[in-house]
Formats: structure tokens, sequence, C-alpha cells
């Protein structure tokens, strides 16, 4: 998202220039004789998405400045739009794509080159779902289609798997796939200040098509909301903190006033928030900004407190089943394992118990955070 970060002069994706990073790296690490990690971050489909500001920007705009010369690793604008029109595709952004499979395509090549192709995993996924479900814990914003190649005995290909998996467990899964224990690597990492578990669980046996499963349910937090996924079960829980539900409308509208002199400066419309209106899930605005518009819009449920939904018959989350005493059996199953998971986590959640804080809890009792004078402090 580069409107508000970084100056206008270099605004604009440069996937040639993030993908020869990438080929870089591959270069390095086939001279040597170790196994390596790649986190391959690319930009799109990420804003501005508008041909302008991606294939069709000046390839030489990078974060760190201008090159002297335009990369010409990838297709070009004019190539990029020839394979649109023989494609009948009549939206320019649709581009991007292309764009983006052509950059994976370069590095799969560099890869062969090398001979690393038949013994490397390659994991592609998102932040996010659908826009519509963003900055959320409903199913848009958690669910982030996968897709996983690699040769055996690693990865059997050719399947489809609707095993419960969290990003989370892609650190473990490296560590498996890599012939790593994750409790013997935390465990030789305690010396250097680590030693706490990992959170997540390998799901390479999945991969291998040696289970057909590694996890019976699915945590998600979100700002003030958390979630857990139990089969077709899905259960939200919403606990807006005492920040803000005690903030003052005085605090509200100074927050709104802030928001709004933002978006002007920005050149971006704004909406009609007012100092009365709900807080969202994420971000201490009244009323919400674009991110959180969609999920508020789309969930009629969105501010209830708790929320149970059957993903079989009701995959949109549009009936809060959590009022129906016939599911309250249900709902104290899902309650429950929340429970079990925010036990293991640091903090509290509304009624929710977790793990102990302590350097936060010192700063309290020492007085250098006092929770009650958080307004007096913020006005100074």
């Amino acid at each position: 998202n580069l409107y508000p970060n970084g100056p206008h002069a270099l605004l604009g994706h440069n996937l040639d220039w993030i993908t020869e990073g990438a080929l870089e790296f591959i270069d390095a690490a086939a001279a040597g004789d170790q196994p390596f990690f790649l986190y391959f971050g690319n930009t799109l489909p990420h804003g501005p998405t508008a041909p302008e500001f991606t294939y069709r920007s000046d390839r030489r705009r990078t974060p760190e400045g201008l090159l002297a010369e335009p990369l010409t690793l990838l297709p070009s604008a004019e190539a990029i739009e020839a394979r649109l029109a023989e494609a009948g595709i009549d939206d320019p952004e649709a581009g991007n794509m292309v764009w983006i499979d052509s950059s994976l395509a370069l590095i799969r090549e560099r890869l062969a080159e090398h001979g690393l192709d038949e013994n490397t995993v390659i994991i592609y996924f998102n932040d996010h779902g659908v826009e519509a479900g963003k900055t959320s814990v409903f199913q848009g914003g958690m669910v982030s289609h996968t897709v996983v190649s690699g040769g055996e005995p690693w990865v059997k290909p050719g399947r489809r798997s609707d095993a419960l998996l969290s990003s989370v467990d892609i650190a473990a899964t490296v560590l498996a796939l890599a012939g790593v224990d994750a409790v013997d690597a935390v465990e030789a990492g305690a010396g250097d200040g680590g030693g706490a578990p990992l959170d997540g669980i390998s799901f390479a046996p999945v991969l291998s098509g040696q289970m057909d499963a590694t996890r019976n349910s699915v945590y998600g937090e979100m700002g003030y909301s958390r979630s857990i996924r139990m089969g077709p079960w899905k259960y939200i829980a919403l606990r807006p903190s005492p920040y803000l539900t005690e903030m003052p409308l005085t605090e509200k509208q100074r927050i709104l006033n802030h928001w709004f002199a933002m978006r002007d400066r920005m050149g971006q419309r704004r909406e009609k928030n007012e100092a009365t209106d709900p807080f969202p899930h994420i971000i201490d605005i009244p009323g919400g900004v674009d991110n959180t518009w969609g999920p508020m819009r789309k969930h009629p449920h969105y501010f209830d407190r708790d929320q149970l939904y059957h993903l079989g018959d009701d995959p949109d989350e549009q009936v809060n089943l959590a009022v129906d005493p016939g599911y309250a059996p249900v709902l104290g199953v899902l309650r429950a394992e929340l429970a079990r998971v925010l036990q293991t986590l640091p903090g509290t959640f509304g009624e929710f118990p977790g793990q102990p804080m302590p350097a936060v809890e010192a700063a309290i009792a020492s007085g250098r955070i006092d929770p009650s004078k958080r307004w007096e402090r913020k006005k100074k």
C-alpha cells in the first residue's frame, strides 16, 4: 500500500526489482552446499493497482531510489497487454496477475537451471482472503487458498486437501521439510534468548499424503476479535477493550477529526463517519476505515458479542446461531476450545484468561503505566 508510504516520485511497484533480488539469492545459495530458505514478499496486488503504478510504471523506481536503467527481466507492458487481448480480457488490472505469474515462472526456471527444482518446496499463499473479509476473522479474512509444489517424498502432487491449517504452521513445516525437529531447534536457540515453543504444527505429513490432517481446530485473532474453527463450525468472540467502551465522546470526535485531516492531506474522500458510530474490530476510528467497511457491511452480526456459524450451510456467515438455545452445546464446545488456546497465549481477552505478562504488570505496579489516566496522557 504505497500511497501513504514513501515519496510519490517513487510511487510504483517494481516486480522486476524484487524478482532480481530473489534470483541473486538463489544463485548465491546454489554456489554453496547448504540448504536455503527464501521468503519472497511480492507487493502485488496491494494498492495502488492501476497499471500506471504497476507493470506500466517506470521500472527504474525502487524503494531504494531510481535505478540507472530500467530492469527488463519480466515481460514489457506491451507484451502483458498483448496476452490480455489474446485471452479476451479487457480489465487492464488483470495484467498484474500476468506480471506475478511471469515472476514465479522466472524463479522456478532459475531453480531448474541449478538443478534445485526437484528438492525445493514452494509454498505460495496470500495474507488474507477477499476484501469483504479483510481486517476481520470472518472467512473472507481468514481463508488463504494455498498452493504447495515440490518433489516427492516431501510433496505428493496432484491433490487438493481440505485439512485445517494455519499460517503459524509454516515455520514448523519448513523445519520438518528440512529434516529439523522443531523442539530441537527451539532448544538450540535457547542460549540466544530463544526457548519459546513454536505456535505452529507441522503439516508436512499432509503434504506427503501420510496424514489427512494435523490439527482439529484453527485459531484466529484480529484486533478485538478472536475465533475458533472446528470442522464446519466457527465461533467468533468480540470483546472491545475498555479503552474503547469507556472512551468519552469528545475523544472520539478528536480521533475522527485527526482521521479526516489525514484523508484530506492524502487527497482521499471522506465517508460519513460520526463520533457516535461503533468501532470496527480493528483500528480505533468510529465508523471504520476503507479496509473495515467491507466486512462491516457484509456481515449483519458484525457487532454481536458472540457469534456462531455453520459454514457448510452458511459460508458467508450471515445467520448467527449463538442466540439460538438449541445450539448451546456446540457453542460450549467451541468456547472451551478457544479458552484452551487463549490460555497458552500472553495476556487476557475479555473473560478468557491467558499467560501472565510480567513486563506490563511490573510497569503498572511501578506507576510507569497508569491505565486510569490514559485520556489525560493522550491529551498531554
